[in-house]
């Protein structure tokens, strides 16, 4: 996790983080090789690898994720044609209707950047922050210390 998240902004993880992943299948798989009786303790840690690998998986299936071609296409072009439309449908228009106008152009302008913004989770505005996640594997690191693990 530590070394996926900023690859992950740019649509991708990283290679130590497979690696890592790898030797720690490797390490439950010895672990399990040497004490030929299954246990308990065994299960639930075939179990935590499995979920450690769908998650990522689908970490990289998110990063990956973006906007449709077409469909930012025909966003762009179906809010140029809302936003101009007030301003060309009638010759002469009082203030009032000027200024609603305009609202709608920035409102209109305002949601299209969002969605480019949007593309992808972990990069932009509505970012996705990893500080929770570094935040639980530093307290991980601290009950590993005072177990002596």
């Amino acid at each position: 996790m530590r070394d996926d998240w900023p690859s992950m902004r740019e649509g991708e993880l990283s290679d130590a983080g497979e690696t890592d992943l790898d030797r720690l299948m490797v390490s439950v798989n010895e672990v399990a090789e040497g004490n030929r009786p299954e246990t308990a303790d065994q299960l639930t840690a075939h179990q935590n690898m499995a979920v450690l690998v769908d998650q990522r998986i689908q970490r990289a299936d998110s990063a990956e994720d973006t906007i449709p071609q077409a469909l930012t296409v025909a966003v762009v072009v179906s809010a140029a044609a809302v936003a101009v439309m007030p301003f060309g449908s009638s010759t002469r228009g009082s203030r009032a209707k000027l200024l609603w106008a305009l609202v709608n152009l920035l409102f209109v302008a305002a949601t299209v950047v969002v969605l480019f913004f949007l593309d992808n989770s972990y990069a932009g505005v509505h970012a996705i922050d990893p500080q929770p996640l570094q935040d639980a594997l530093a307290g991980f690191d601290r009950i590993d210390r005072a177990i002596g693990a």
